[in-house]
């Protein structure tokens, strides 16, 4: 009996080691072999690839800040200065360019990175087959001028989803992209391509479906209540004729206009969608089309007294009885009264409190000008009556992104004002500085709340950001 105890107290005892020694061994992971994925399923093959690569980023000490690696989810929502991954577009985005553009740095193997690369340009989808912000209504449209190409940013999550690219389109490869134009409706924006001389049309899907032909083609004024789309010239390039054009949307068939003044630059639709104002970068001057009599010719030719101004911009007030002009000369607001737009009278002039005003904007309600100030690096906000400069954003050196700021919209719900701060001075140094100064001339978006008049979120972007326009549902 004894023996038969010991006996039983053996076996029981190997059964327990035995035991023991199998939940100790943990069998090894597969490793994945991202050389052969045929299908890209971003939990079993993305995510731990994501895993690693933030533990690279972490001992590198470059991981960036506000970043979440954690899900797709997260991933998608970026950094505090945009975004990581531009769907489609994996050479600008920042995900690749930590690991391609930096130097000493570990980096990830070759293998890993061109996976990393192939998820991207697929559209870096999750795992139910979803591109980050395809579903986007909010969008801002912001020209990379020196880089030929369109960044689609989304205004709730303040992010670039997008990249326009005009060379990939079949464009020369230097377009240089300068202002846009979007429909009330949103279904369409045009841009003017200043080194092809075309205006482009693209539906809200972001594909091409029309163009047209106009010289050294720079500001658009879109009419808000007809078939029409007028076109400027750029200021950047001498001796462009006297003439504007204007296209009608829908067949992109474009007329030219005759002027009787030179170097026609400023452009604007008022509000009602009858008038548009075209005015000389040299000569004083101002036209006026009447789309309700003949859009194709000026209604009238205005010339103000006094002293001539270089009018970069100008826009029109809510109620269409104000027009304002930024002087870059004298570095201030010319203020209009185009109640009777055949009889235009200077009536007031307000002092930015800076250098080089660009693009003033009043907001949806009429009260408060805002307006980038291109040579002191700062943005005034303005009291749209008296002219009173209510608060001055910006340190002024341009190292907090608003370095040269150029384009600027205001919100539709007055809640912000985006800048683009085209930086071609590198006043601004960009968070992360690629290998041979590759984007030390990079730009960027200003993104300012107007409740407090702050300077909210710097988005950076391309070289040489410079027109913009917005579209909220």
């Amino acid at each position: 009996m004894k023996f038969i105890n010991v006996f039983i107290t053996a076996i029981l005892l190997s059964v327990i080691v035995i035991s023991c020694s199998d939940d100790s061994v943990s069998p090894e992971p597969t490793p994945i072999d991202y050389e052969n994925i045929t299908t890209i399923e971003y939990s079993t093959h993305v995510q731990p690839l994501l895993n690693e690569y933030r533990t690279i980023l972490t001992d590198n000490n470059i991981l960036p800040a506000g970043l979440d690696m954690s899900s797709w989810d997260e991933l998608i929502k970026g950094w505090e200065r945009g975004e990581v991954v531009i769907p489609f577009d994996a050479d600008n985005s920042l995900l690749v360019e930590l690991t391609t553009k930096l130097s000493n740095t570990t980096e990830l193997d070759s293998v890993k990175t061109a996976f990393l690369t192939r998820w991207i340009n697929e559209g870096a989808k999750n795992d139910a087959g979803e591109v980050p912000y395809a579903g986007s209504t909010n969008r801002l449209y912001v020209c990379n001028q020196n880089a030929g190409s369109v960044s689609i940013i989304d205004t709730d999550a303040k992010v670039v989803i997008r990249n326009i690219n005009f060379t990939d389109l079949g464009f020369s490869t230097t377009p240089k992209p300068h202002d846009l134009a979007v429909e009330p409706d949103g279904s369409a924006w045009y841009v003017s391509l200043i080194g092809d001389g075309k205006v482009l049309k693209f539906n809200s899907d972001n594909s091409l479906v029309g163009q047209a032909d106009f010289i050294a083609a720079g500001l658009l004024a879109l009419n808000p209540s007809k078939d029409l789309l007028y076109v400027g010239h750029t200021l950047s390039v001498p001796n462009v004729p006297s003439t504007n054009a204007v296209i009608t949307r829908s067949t992109m068939a474009l007329t030219e206009i005759s002027l009787p003044f030179t170097r026609p630059h400023g452009l604007v639709s008022d509000k009602a969608g009858r008038y548009t104002y075209s005015a000389s970068l040299v000569d004083y001057a101002i036209g006026v089309f009447d789309s309700d009599t003949d859009p194709a010719s000026g209604s009238a030719f205005v010339f103000p007294q006094g002293a001539n101004r270089t009018i970069v911009q100008i826009n029109v007030s809510p109620d269409d009885r104000r027009m304002i002009a930024s002087s870059q000369q004298t570095s201030e607001l010319m203020v209009f009264d185009i109640s009777d737009p055949a009889n235009i009278a200077v009536v007031d002039s307000f002092n930015t409190g800076g250098v080089a005003p660009w693009h003033p904007k009043y907001n949806t309600a009429g009260d408060k000008i805002y307006v980038g100030n291109n040579g002191s690096h700062q943005i005034a906000v303005m009291d749209a009556n008296s002219g009173n400069v209510q608060a001055t954003i910006g340190v002024g050196d341009g190292s907090d992104g608003l370095a040269q700021p150029h384009g600027l919209v205001v919100s539709p719900s007055d809640n912000f004002v985006y800048v683009t701060n085209r930086n071609v001075a590198e006043l601004y140094t960009p968070a992360y500085q690629f290998e041979g100064g590759a984007n030390s001339n990079h730009g960027t978006v200003a993104v300012i709340n107007t409740a407090t008049n702050t300077l909210e979120k710097i988005i950076e972007i391309g070289p040489f950001p410079s027109g913009i326009a917005i579209y909220e549902e």
